[in-house]
């Protein structure tokens, strides 16, 4: 049971850790949306992003079963490793959200890419499926 738990939380790990990678490389090519292939990346980055928050639930719900699983199994060294390995994902999760607000946050050249920035920035935050 430990082996799934590590492995269950191992890939959600690799995968934010992934999310992080990809949103601050756009940032680092990317400090402004300032034609149609800039938006274009900032869609790409969103599109992505989107999927890795579903995988990542995916992954999560299991991930916190199993863990529960292990309290009852092994009571507090069961809870330590359920608490240590979710407040390290916590961790993870406020740092790629803090990112992920700057590449939402970008300046753009003119109003026709700021209103469509716009909407794939809001449809980011607030749809499951990426529809752009």
């Amino acid at each position: 049971m430990v082996t799934i738990y590590f492995i269950i939380y191992v890939a959600t790990m690799v995968l934010t850790v992934t999310a992080l990678r990809e949103v601050q490389g756009f940032l680092a090519t990317h400090a402004t949306i300032s034609d149609g292939a800039s938006l274009e990346a900032f869609k790409s980055l969103a599109r992505r992003n989107m999927k890795f928050a579903i995988v990542l639930i995916v992954l999560w719900i299991p991930g916190l079963l199993v863990g529960l699983h292990l309290i009852n199994l092994y009571s507090i060294p069961g809870l330590v490793v359920l608490v240590a390995s979710n407040a390290l994902l916590f961790i993870l999760a406020r740092k790629i959200k803090a990112r992920e607000l700057d590449a939402r946050s970008l300046p753009c050249a003119d109003e026709i890419l700021s209103a469509e920035y716009a909407r794939v920035s809001e449809m980011w935050t607030k749809k499951l499926f990426p529809n752009f």
